[in-house]
């Protein structure tokens, strides 16, 4: 039914839904690849104190 509903949205729809998904996914990944290396940063600061 996914599949039949996706069909019936118009081109510009599914372009813009898929560009929102693509960002989404973009954004979260550049999140966690900064993330990863600001909590070992933390933690080598946390050690020394």
């Amino acid at each position: 039914e996914n599949i039949r509903l996706l069909q019936t949205f118009p081109r510009e729809l599914q372009a813009c839904y898929g560009i929102i998904c693509f960002s989404i996914l973009f954004i979260l990944n550049f999140l966690f690849m900064w993330s990863a290396p600001l909590d070992r940063f933390h933690i080598k600061q946390s050690t020394r104190l």
